[in-house]
């Protein structure tokens, strides 16, 4: 679900849940408008898909 970079982030944060915290909150932080609202949709079953399904783009 998370872009490389904050895949690898959360790697090296290890058992520091508190490091893990602040990088999910920067990869929502860079989450456009529209990927936002549709993440959103997903995890609300307003849309069909799997939340964790790679999105294009």
């Amino acid at each position: 679900m998370f872009p490389e970079f904050f895949q690898n982030e959360i790697e090296i944060a290890g058992s520091n849940d508190s490091l893990k915290l602040r990088t999910v909150a920067d990869v929502i932080a860079s989450l456009s408008e529209v990927q936002a609202i549709e993440t959103y949709q997903r995890l609300t079953g307003q849309t069909l898909g799997s939340a964790l399904a790679k999105q294009p783009g």
